[in-house]
Parts: C-alpha cells; structure tokens; sequence
C-alpha cells in the first residue's frame, strides 16, 4: 500500500463530507428503492432531522411525490435506464418536517451511477416566493 495514496484519499473523503455540509441545498442521496444514504447538514435544517435520524429512511416519509407526479416520473424515468444515467430533472414538491408541516420545496434530482449502482442526488431548497409577490 502507499501510505501518500492513503492519506490523499482520506483528506478527500474528510473534505468531500466538509463540502456536503457547506452547500446552500440540502443533498439526499437515495438508492433506486428511495433509501436515504446521506443526509447533509442542510437538509437537517429543512426537514428537522439529524442525518442519523434520516439515513435508512425512506425519502418519501420527507418528500411527498405521490402528490408531486413530475418528482416522481423522473425518478420513475431515470430508474428504468440500464446505462449510465445522464440529465436531471427539476420539479416543486412538498416537503413535511418533523412537526408534520408542509414545506414548499424546489428539488433538482440527478442520477448517477456509483459502484455500478445507480443512486439519485436529491437536492432540495425552501422554495421562496418571488420578489414583490404576497
């Protein structure tokens, strides 16, 4: 083993977790079956739950895509491709928190394809209502 090779790896993981915590979105990466795999700081915030609380969940206990079918189809979409999965999809969902509010949310979902297995990269905003609207 080269023991350079090993501590670049691991200073690339440390920061990889370090940059997931500081994005402005939240990011939930889920398997093809919609389980939380990762669960960053951000969306801790939107949803009211710690990642530790997340992981191992199911993504629609936190986004209702039964009542937002563009969310939906695009996962359903993405899912059926046996190669590499390419694109994503923008859509507005609703989110519930922990205390069962809804949250109006902006998603953009991508795929992508690790350790041969696709995933989907979840990366939900609060949505604001534009400027001068009230």
């Amino acid at each position: 083993m080269n023991l350079e090779n090993d501590v670049t790896q691991e200073i690339a993981k440390s920061l990889t977790g370090e940059i997931m915590d500081h994005v402005y979105a939240g990011i939930i990466i889920t398997d093809l079956n919609g389980e939380i795999l990762v669960f960053n700081q951000t969306a801790e915030q939107i949803f009211g739950f710690s990642k530790h609380e997340a992981i191992g969940r199911n993504v629609s206990q936190f986004i209702k895509k039964k009542q937002n079918p563009e969310c939906h189809s695009a996962m359903k979409q993405f899912s059926m491709e046996t190669t590499e999965p390419a694109g994503c999809q923008v859509c507005n969902a609703n989110g519930v928190n922990r205390h069962g509010a809804h949250v109006p949310l902006h998603i953009t979902i991508s795929p992508m394809s690790f350790d041969n297995r696709i995933m989907f990269i979840n990366a939900p905003e609060v949505a604001k209502p534009p400027v001068g609207i009230h």
